[in-house]
């Protein structure tokens, strides 16, 4: 809570600082002008000036916020295949390798733009433990190819520290998040370097550059 306070406490001074800058320069401008500040120019220069501005000597600036804007997603999508990726090397290396049986399987039609009108299926498979226990679970995902017949069997990894987890084997499950999730990151840093490229451009396009 006190680091939040402070980093508030921070952020709200900056604003002010950039707010009475801001007001010198809207002062000076609208002296020159021979008119006085509209109401709330101050306000609107200020916000201006937090993501794109020229300044009067056609200097060109890009703020913090817009960077931030700009490789926010792409650096949490790549901190998430790094994580999801870490939980694949966990599972193929930790767990062990058996075979289960359908049971049954569910099966959905697809809401998302990239499986609208696609079943998706989903097996709940059965695993048999040495002492004849047996332990019954869905793979945690589903998808259009794992309409399997109820009766067949699977390999499978499971957890032998804990009887509730179950992942397809033969079709590599646990790597089909990461790669998911990887490819968005891939697709999301590609179009933050080319705006980045472009604010680039831009910013060289004033007097002098700035970052």
């Amino acid at each position: 809570m006190a680091r939040s306070g402070i980093i508030a406490w921070l952020t709200v001074r900056l604003m002010m600082r950039e707010g009475q800058q801001n007001e010198t320069t809207i002062a000076e401008m609208t002296e020159a002008e021979g008119r006085p500040p509209m109401p709330g120019e101050a306000f609107r220069e200020t916000l201006r000036r937090q993501y794109l501005w020229t300044d009067a000597q056609g200097q060109r600036h890009v703020g913090w916020r817009v960077w931030l804007l700009l490789w926010v997603f792409p650096a949490l999508f790549a901190v998430a295949t790094l994580l999801l990726g870490g939980v694949a090397l966990v599972q193929t290396l930790g767990w062990e390798r058996g075979e289960a049986y359908v049971r049954q399987v569910y099966a959905w039609e697809g809401e998302t733009p990239f499986d609208r009108g696609v079943v998706q299926y989903s097996p709940v498979l059965c695993y048999v433990w040495t002492d004849g226990a047996e332990t019954c679970a869905t793979p945690g995902q589903r998808h259009r190819d794992w309409n399997f017949e109820v009766g067949s069997r699977h390999a499978v990894l499971y957890d032998p520290s804990e009887r509730g987890q179950l992942r397809l084997a033969e079709v590599g499950q646990q790597r089909m998040l990461p790669l998911a999730i990887g490819g968005i990151a891939l697709g999301t840093a590609l179009l933050a370097l080319l705006g980045h490229v472009r604010l680039r451009r831009w910013q060289r396009g004033g007097a002098t550059t700035t970052s």
